[in-house]
């Protein structure tokens, strides 16, 4: 068999499941050539090329399927007819997680001139999706091979979906005929034409090879909008448990290529502490508590809350006040063997208590939890109670809470930061909708100086409040900050490096090859769920407002100060 396979990366490099893929495809083919970009590394030119492939540089304005005629073109047309079979594919595809040998022999005995691998159905017509084709000679001898490279494998040939239809039309008309490895029909679901998308684990149950990377690389606006969110999810885990593939491959492409929201949803990060008390915790991690503190007042409830941990952990309370770090080591030193105070200029706040002051907590300790006492002096009394509540809750409720926690850390590798959910009310009933506001400037600037490559998470899953369970080295990146990178005070309640900073935790945490996710105390579970809905009901009546008025309709009544529709509007907005 001959096959032609096109590379195509954002950043032009090779990566390592593609190579997995090309030696797992070898030993059925006579000849593979890759096609590669103009400015694809030469060293990644050469790791292919090591396998035994031969690999081409395409020109870079022939993107898609053209790159295909251009490399049929190298072969010349009339050399083709000596191979059995010609396979076109790319690199939209992981795996393979089943034998290649029994597809091959499966699709050599059905009678066809060409076959894929799965088909989409319309109701107009069904098709072969061209990730992976493969023609038989009985076609591939034909002229009609030839002036189907000519014509449809062009650049004026359309968009990806208009392309696969008439690849499978082409030779449809011509009277050839095709099979599909697995057919629509064997996991069709009425309303759902693309089976890689809507039954990817049926489609490995049943020996599919292959699943697409858009399955986990698209957002989830269009896995929520059909109920499949948690689809990806249990791709990875038919994958990691029921094949032989190497994951690591699979993962960390996937942390290249993802934004840490959408890490987040296809590894269902999120979990909920239960009550169970152990009488001690079964980890050998060395496990700490940093804790900035600012307020003398707050003392008795932050002790509430460091009482969560054993007193086998580590535990660190900073202050810029030499008082209340007295104060402080009076309450808790009978309870901490190992407790530290360490005093620290009052400049950065907690972030420099972190990163500055406890650098050597961080690179020393497996797991870490950092707090700090919060007040929001700028907001009413109730909403900073709120605030401080919802952050201790679920990072540090219970001596059992914090045990499953670690438990986490030490039974998921991939897990590098836990952190409370976004709050759904008061001051921060919008973030999730706006979740930079007067930091977006400046957090781009900080995610491009540190790698102008890394997807911008339009919706970072950060710790609002900057309190979180970090594991050792999920936050490396922040280890060579000093002083003088933080603002001085005075400091405004927003806008400054400290809040740009804490919106961008998820996304070094992903840098340094983690995934961050939500934890929640029982209690916290059930007071955010409750918080949720009554959002999601705010949402929409909003929602309903804007339908039944219409968006110019609306802002013509606005403008018109129609005082009726102001106030309606004006309610169900607030």
């Amino acid at each position: 068999m001959l096959c032609i396979y096109i590379i195509e990366e954002t950043d032009n490099k090779v990566y390592p499941y593609s190579l997995y893929f090309l030696r797992e495809l070898l030993p059925f083919c006579r000849k593979i050539i890759v096609l590669i970009s103009e400015k694809t590394p030469e060293e990644d030119k050469q790791s292919i090329e090591e396998l035994g492939c031969q690999c081409l540089r395409r020109p870079d304005s022939e993107i898609g399927v053209e790159s295909w005629r251009y490399g049929l073109d190298f072969i010349d047309y009339n050399n083709i007819k000596k191979y059995s079979s010609v396979i076109l594919c790319n690199n939209s595809f992981f795996g393979p997680f089943s034998d290649l040998n029994s597809v091959f022999l499966k699709m050599e005995q059905e009678r066809c001139d060409f076959w894929g691998i799965t088909e989409i159905k319309t109701e107009s017509l069904t098709y072969l999706q061209n990730y992976f084709l493969c023609f038989k000679r009985s076609l591939t001898s034909s002229s009609l091979f030839r002036s189907f490279c000519r014509k449809v494998l062009s650049g004026k040939a359309g968009k990806k979906e208009e392309i696969e239809k008439k690849i499978t039309d082409y030779f449809i008309r011509a009277g050839f005929s095709y099979k599909s490895f697995i057919s629509y029909s064997q996991v069709s679901k009425a309303g759902t034409p693309d089976s890689t998308q809507f039954s990817p684990v049926d489609l490995l149950k049943l020996g599919a090879p292959f699943v697409k990377k858009e399955l986990f690389i698209n957002d989830s606006n269009k896995q929520f909008l059909t109920g499949t969110l948690e689809y990806p999810n249990a791709a990875i885990d038919f994958i990691r448990t029921k094949t032989n593939y190497p994951f690591q491959l699979f993962y960390k492409y996937i942390v290249k290529k993802v934004p840490a929201s959408r890490l987040k949803t296809i590894f269902l990060t999120d979990f909920v502490t239960s009550g169970y008390i152990s009488k001690e915790r079964k980890s050998k991690s060395k496990v700490a508590l940093i804790l900035h503190v600012f307020y003398p007042e707050l003392l008795g409830n932050c002790k509430k809350y460091v009482l969560s941990m054993r007193p086998e952990d580590k535990v660190v309370i900073v202050s810029s006040s030499s008082t209340l770090l007295r104060s402080y080591e009076n309450e808790l030193q009978t309870k901490f063997p190992n407790l530290e105070i360490r005093l620290q200029p009052n400049r950065g706040r907690n972030e420099a208590a972190y990163f500055l002051t406890c650098k050597d907590i961080l690179e020393n300790y497996d797991v870490v939890c950092l707090a700090h006492d919060k007040k929001l002096p700028h907001l009413p009394q109730v909403e900073g109670e709120k605030a401080f509540v919802h952050c201790f809750e679920n990072c540090l409720s219970s001596i059992s809470h914090v045990d499953q926690v670690i438990k986490l850390f030490d039974s998921i590798e991939y897990l590098g930061l836990l952190c409370p959910p976004t709050p759904q009310v008061a001051a921060w009933r919008d973030l999730s909708s706006n979740p930079y506001g007067l930091n977006l400037k400046q957090a781009k600037e900080l995610i491009r100086g540190v790698n102008k490559d890394f997807p911008f998470d339009v919706n970072p899953p950060f710790p609002v409040g900057s309190v979180f369970w970090v594991r050792k080295g999920a936050l490396n990146n922040l280890l060579n900050l000093t002083l003088s990178d933080f603002p001085e005070e005075p400091l405004p309640s927003d806008g400054t490096f400290l809040h740009a900073l804490e919106r961008l935790y998820p996304a070094f945490v992903v840098m340094n090859g983690y995934v961050p996710g939500w934890i929640f105390s029982d209690k916290g579970f059930k007071v955010y769920t409750e918080e949720v809905s009554i959002n999601l009901r705010r949402l929409a009546s909003a929602s309903l407002v804007f339908k039944n008025f219409g968006a110019i309709g609306l802002i013509k009544k606005i403008l018109k100060k129609n005082l009726i529709h102001y106030n309606l509007i004006k309610k169900y907005l607030q």
